[in-house]
């Protein structure tokens, strides 16, 4: 790892963009709201009227056609982003130590989303265009209403990881002076370690919240346990080695150490069938943030 905190780190880092679209949801419906605005009196431009291509409410149960859809990517999106947790400038920050799981996790929704694709198209979509002139009434137009091939264009999953190249390289474009290029480069130095200050502070956060919301469920007298109480902190602690070959911060490999030895063995049934069990991850979950805290507010001045 380089030593200078002036020059970025390329062995250690990586970019993510994740790119999701869905199709076009809906119009503007101008007359509509321009005659809601005469009746009141109103000023133009203070209503807005929108008609949904895709939603709907049958009775008292709101309907969205688009479910699957963006079940999908919100799936996608959330474990893509387990991995690279924290949003630079261009991107957002993968450690390279944790590369290889998450291409194994884009692979797994990549190879998942033809199927989706194919039950939009020949089960969803042909039921939500036939439905659509009953659905949407007058406001119904079939040359407005999204066709099936724009639909499948529209929705888009792409994910780009790309190596953060050295600030250095910007000398080589041949076309810069030496001046445009060495502003370039200091520019783009700031702005990476603006970003990664910001992503250790971030995570420090993301560590401490579910080991002080273990203090706080586990100190009521009566409080409902679940499974998430102790996994939500292991898989936030499972990614700190990986995420501190970038920060190097030897008070997190401590925390990481301790919340391991302390929390990997607990069994969420045991919380809720022993008291002994509950009254001893609370002391050590409230040792943890009593030891940690400084740190992590140190970081967030």
């Amino acid at each position: 790892m380089s030593t200078n905190n002036n020059v970025i780190d390329t062995t250690q880092t990586l970019l993510v963009g994740i790119e999701m679209g869905l199709p076009r949801k809906g119009r503007k419906l101008k007359d509509v709201a321009a005659k809601a605005e005469k009746e009141a009196n109103a000023s133009a431009g203070t209503t807005r009227a929108t008609l949904n291509y895709w939603t709907w409410t049958e009775g008292k149960t709101e309907r969205n056609g688009l479910k699957s859809l963006q079940e999908f990517q919100a799936s996608y999106k959330a474990a893509l982003e387990h991995f690279a947790r924290f949003p630079m400038a261009t991107g957002r920050l993968l450690p390279a130590a944790l590369a290889e799981p998450f291409f194994k996790v884009k692979a797994e929704f990549a190879a998942q989303e033809p199927d989706i694709r194919e039950k939009f198209a020949y089960e969803e979509y042909p039921a939500l265009a036939k439905s659509a002139p009953q659905r949407m009434g007058s406001f119904y137009s079939g040359a407005d209403f999204p066709t099936l091939a724009e639909c499948l264009e529209r929705f888009v999953c792409e994910i780009t990881v790309i190596p953060l190249a050295p600030a250095e390289q910007v000398k080589a474009i041949g076309l810069l002076s030496p001046d445009i290029a060495a502003t370039i480069e200091k520019s783009t130095n700031e702005s990476y370690h603006k970003g990664k200050a910001e992503a250790h502070r971030d995570l420090w956060t993301q560590v401490m919240e579910p080991i002080q919301h273990a203090v706080d469920t586990l100190s009521k007298d009566k409080t409902k346990i679940y499974d998430s109480l102790v996994g939500n902190i292991i898989s936030i602690v499972d990614l700190i080695p990986a995420y501190n070959g970038v920060f190097n911060d030897p008070h997190l490999n401590q925390l990481a150490e301790q919340a391991k030895a302390a929390f990997s063995a607990i069994k969420p049934e045991d919380l809720r069938a022993s008291q002994e069990a509950k009254a001893a991850m609370l002391e050590n979950a409230k040792n943890i943030v009593n030891t940690f805290k400084p740190y992590a507010r140190r970081l967030a001045v």
